[in-house]
C-alpha cells in the first residue's frame, strides 16, 4: 500500500515492534494477514508510550496524532482517513485486499491481561516442565535487577508468557524477545536507570543484544560484541573498547593508519610511518613480522622519511650523479630532476624539457574508461631546425616515427641538424640532442620514456621535470604566488593546477597528434542534464564583433522509449548578441531557431552520439553538420543573419522532462568551417591547446567534478587568453559530470 507524505517533522509510525539485534525467527516475504488501527504520531516516542496506547481509542483530537486509520472506512480498492481524506491506496490491484469485520477490542482504557495458559493436557507435560524452570529461573534473575520499581508486578506476566512461547516453539530466541520487551518497558518507565539485563549477557545468547560479552559480561562501549567477544570501532581499543585511539587533527591516527585494538598503538600506512625511517625500513618489518615500535601516542602525522608535501603524496629520492641528471615520465607517474616523483592526470601536451633551443615535448591523453588513467600518446624532440616525433598506436600497432616530416621504419639511424634518431635496438628508440639523450618504448600503458640531460640542460630548464636545483618545490609552485612555498604546504591539487599554467607550451607546440584519437573524450567527464535540468555558462572573454561563426560539440539525448523521440526539445542556446541560435529537436528532426525557424531533414534518434557543427557566415550562408563514426550528414541553409555579426556572451545546455541530455566536446571557431573540417575536429581530442588560430574556446569537461567544469579561451593568435570555472561562471540547477 502506498501511505502518503504525512510526517512534517520527526515522527513515529506504528504497525508493531521487534527488538533490533535479535536473533527471533521471522516469517518473510509478502504480508499476509490482518492489520488495524495504523497510527501517525508527529513526535517520536518511547515504547512506554506506545505500549500504554495500544488499546486506547484514538481519534483527530488525540494529543500528538497527526493521522490515524481505522479502516472502518474502507470500500473498494480505499480505506480512508476520516480526519484528513488522506487514504490508503493498494499498490498490486491485482491482488487486492478485502476489508473484514474487525474482532479487535478497542475499548477505551481496557488493561492488558495475563496470557491464558491452556490446560495441561494440551501441551506437552515434559516441554511445560522445562518451561516453567526456564523461565522461572531467567525471570527471577530478571526480577533482582527491577527490585522497587513499578515492573516487578509484572513479572509474573512474562514469566507466563515465556512459557506460554517456550513451551510451544523450543525455540529459546523467543525468551530473548520476552526479556528484550520487559526490559524496553522498564527502561522506558524508569529515565536513567541501568539495564536489568547488564548482567544477564551469558543468559540464552543476550550478549548481542545488551552490548556486553565475557563471564563478567563487559560491556562494548565503543564496538560491538561478535561470537562473544568485544570487537572495536576504530576509534578506540582495550577489553571493553572505552580506551581511545590516538587522535590527530582528522580522527584516529589521523586518518592515515589503523589503532590496534589490543595495544592501542597506531599501525601507520607507509607515507606516515615516522620521520626518521624509510619506507624500506618499513616494509622490511612487515614482511619480517618484526615489530613496528611505534610510540603509544604517535598519530602517523609525520611523513616517512621518503616522502613530502601536504599529505605525503610526492615520493624523494637523491640524484646520484651532479654531471647528468634523470627524468622519467610514464603514463601518469613522472619523475623529475630533482628525484620528486608524483602522478599528474591533466591531459594535454607539455614541456618535458625546455632549455635553450632544445625541446622534449609529451602528449597526455586519457586512458579508455579510466578518468583517472593517462598515457603518453606521442613524445616530440626539436631544437628549432629539426623535429623527430614518435607516436604510439592506442591498438596495439607499431609505432610511428617521424624525423622532420618524412616517416621512417626500424632499424633506422638519423641525423638531422644535431638531433640524432637510433631505433636500431628494438623496442627502444634514442633520440640525441647536445650530450642529452632521451629513450622512449612502448608499452600497454602508451608511451614510456627516460632522459639522461646533461647538466647545463636540467639547471636551466623550464619543463615538467623541473630544475636541477633541489627545490623540488619551486618545480610546482604557481608563478603568481608571492611567497615561497614550504614542503609540507603543497599538494596534489595545489601542484596540478599550477604545472598546467606552467608547463604547457602557449606556442610552438610540436607534438603532431597525427594519429586519430577516439570518437570522445569521455574517457573522462561529460556533462549530464535530465528532468528540466540546465547549466549555463558565462563571464568569458572571446572575440567580439565576429562575421564568421562554427559552434561544435558532441551530444547524446535519452528518452523513456528507444523509438525516435516525437517530442519537441532543446538542446543548447547560444546569446549572440542579438536573437538567439538555438538547437532544438522536433519530431525527431534537428532543427535550428535565429530570427526564425529552420527545419532540416537530419533524423537524430535516441541514445545515439551526434558531433553537430553549425558553420555560418554574414552573406547569409550556413550549414549544419550531423556527424557520427559512420556517415556525415549535412544540409545548407541561406539568408540566414545577412549581415550580422556574433558577440556571443553565454551558452545554456538544457535537458527536457522526458529526455535526459549528455554534453560533451564543446568549441567555436572565427570562421565557417567545412565538412571535412568538422568530421576532422570529431576526431581530434578535445583539449586542444589553440593552435588553431580561429580556435575561440574550447569546453572539455574531461576534468570535470560534481558540477564544476572549465572552460578554455583563446586569443586569435591561438595563445590561452584564459579559463572560466563552472563553479563561479555557472548557474545551474541540479546538474552533475559524469
Amino acid at each position: 500500500m502506498i501511505i502518503p507524505d504525512v510526517f512534517s517533522t520527526d515522527g513515529t509510525l506504528t504497525l508493531g515492534q521487534l527488538t533490533p539485534g535479535l536473533g527471533v525467527n521471522l516469517a518473510v516475504g509478502d504480508f499476509t494477514g490482518y492489520i488495524d488501527e495504523v497510527r501517525v504520531w508527529n513526535r517520536p516516542h518511547n515504547p512506554t508510550i506506545v505500549t500504554d496506547n495500544v488499546r486506547v481509542t484514538v481519534d483527530a483530537s488525540t494529543s500528538d496524532v497527526y493521522h490515524t486509520w481505522n479502516f472502518n472506512e474502507g470500500t473498494g480498492l480505499t480505506a480512508f482517513d476520516r480526519a484528513n481524506t488522506d487514504n490508503f491506496l493498494p499498490v498490486d490491484t491485482a491482488a487486492q485486499p478485502r476489508w473484514v469485520r474487525s474482532d479487535l477490542d478497542l475499548s477505551t482504557n481496557e488493561k492488558i491481561d495475563a496470557p491464558q495458559m491452556t490446560t495441561q493436557d494440551e501441551i506437552n507435560a515434559l516441554a511445560l516442565a522445562n518451561a516453567n524452570s526456564q523461565c522461572s529461573n531467567l525471570i527471577n534473575s530478571f526480577s533482582l535487577n527491577v527490585v522497587g520499581s513499578n515492573m516487578a508486578t509484572l513479572t509474573t506476566v512474562y514469566q507466563a508468557l515465556c512459557v506460554q512461547e517456550l513451551s510451544t516453539t523450543n525455540d529459546t530466541s523467543q525468551l530473548q524477545a520476552v526479556l528484550a520487551s520487559a526490559a524496553d518497558l522498564f527502561l522506558g518507565s524508569n529515565v536513567n536507570a541501568t539495564n536489568p539485563l547488564q548482567n544477564l549477557c551469558n543468559d540464552i545468547g543476550l550478549a548481542t543484544y545488551i552490548g556486553a560479552s565475557g563471564s563478567t559480561c563487559i560491556s562494548c562501549v565503543f564496538g560491538s560484541v561478535v561470537n562473544g567477544s568485544c570487537v572495536c570501532y576504530d576509534t578506540h581499543w582495550g577489553t571493553s573498547c572505552d580506551t581511545s585511539c590516538p587522535t590527530g587533527d582528522e580522527g584516529a591516527c589521523n586518518s592515515n593508519g589503523l589503532c590496534d585494538d589490543n595495544t592501542g598503538e597506531c599501525n601507520c600506512h607507509p607515507r606516515h610511518y615516522t620521520d626518521a625511517d624509510s619506507v624500506v625500513d618499513f616494509w622490511k618489518k612487515q614482511v619480517s613480522s618484526t615489530s613496528m615500535g611505534m610510540t603509544t601516542n604517535y598519530v602517523c602525522d609525520l611523513c616517512t622519511g621518503d616522502w613530502v608535501g601536504k599529505s605525503c603524496e610526492f615520493a624523494k629520492s637523491t640524484p646520484k650523479s651532479t654531471s647528468t641528471y634523470t627524468g622519467m615520465a610514464f603514463a601518469s607517474y613522472l619523475t623529475t630532476f630533482d628525484g620528486i616523483s608524483f602522478t599528474h592526470v591533466t591531459p594535454g601536451t607539455y614541456n618535458l624539457v625546455k632549455a635553450g633551443k632544445n625541446a622534449v615535448q609529451a602528449l597526455f591523453v586519457p586512458c579508455s574508461g579510466d578518468v583517472q588513467c593517462r598515457y603518453m600518446k606521442e613524445l616530440a624532440v626539436t631544437n628549432e631546425k629539426s623535429t623527430i616525433n614518435i607516436q604510439t598506436s592506442p591498438d596495439g600497432g607499431n609505432l610511428t616515427v617521424i624525423v622532420d616530416g618524412v616517416e621512417v621504419f626500424y632499424p633506422s639511424t638519423e641525423t638531422s641538424n644535431g638531433l640524432e634518431l637510433l631505433w636500431d635496438k628494438d623496442p627502444y628508440i634514442e633520440v640525441k640532442f647536445e650530450g642529452s639523450s632521451i629513450v622512449a618504448f612502448d608499452s600497454p600503458q602508451g608511451l614510456v620514456t627516460q632522459s639522461q640531460i646533461t647538466s647545463s640542460h636540467a639547471k636551466q630548464n623550464q619543463g615538467l621535470f623541473g630544475k636541477a636545483d633541489k627545490d623540488w618545490v619551486k618545480d610546482v609552485q604557481c608563478s603568481s604566488e608571492v611567497v615561497d612555498k614550504l614542503d609540507d604546504e603543497v599538494d596534489l591539487d595545489y601542484a596540478g593546477a599550477c604545472m598546467t599554467g606552467l608547463y604547457v607550451p602557449a606556442t610552438s607546440v610540436i607534438a603532431d597528434d597525427f594519429g586519430n584519437e577516439p570518437l570522445l573524450s569521455t574517457a573522462g567527464y561529460s556533462l549530464y542534464l535530465t528532468g528540466d535540468q540546465e547549466m549555463s555558462i558565462n563571464g568569458f572573454t572571446v572575440d567580439q564583433g565576429v562575421q564568421e561563426l562554427t559552434f561544435s560539440f558532441w551530444f547524446k539525448s535519452e528518452a523513456s522509449s528507444r523509438k525516435r523521440s516525437t517530442a519537441s526539445y532543446t538542446i543548447m542556446t547560444i546569446d549572440v548578441g542579438g536573437d538567439s541560435i538555438i538547437f532544438k529537436v522536433a519530431s525527431g528532426r534537428l532543427e535550428l531557431e535565429w530570427g526564425q525557424t529552420y527545419t532540416t531533414s537530419l533524423d537524430v534518434n535516441t541514445f545515439t552520439w551526434y558531433y553537430i557543427a553549425f558553420a555560418w557566415s554574414d552573406d547569409g550562408t550556413a550549414f549544419i553538420y550531423l556527424i557520427t563514426d559512420t556517415a556525415v550528414l549535412e544540409e545548407a541553409l541561406t539568408n540566414v543573419q545577412v549581415g550580422a555579426t556574433i558577440n556571443m556572451q553565454s551558452i545554456t545546455m538544457t535537458a527536457a522532462t522526458s529526455s535526459p541530455l549528455t554534453v560533451d566536446c564543446m568549441r567555436s571557431y572565427t570562421t565557417s568551417r567545412s565538412a571535412d573540417q568538422a568530421n576532422s575536429d570529431k576526431d581530434a581530442y578535445c583539449g586542444a591547446t589553440g593552435t588553431d588560430t580561429s580556435l575561440m574556446m574550447v569546453m572539455a569537461f574531461d576534468e570535470g567534478t560534481n558540477d564544476t567544469t572549465s572552460m578554455t579561451t583563446y586569443h586569435t593568435s591561438g595563445t590561452n587568453a584564459g579559463s572560466v570555472s563552472g563553479t563561479t561562471s555557472t548557474t545551474l540547477t541540479g546538474t552533475g559530470m559524469h
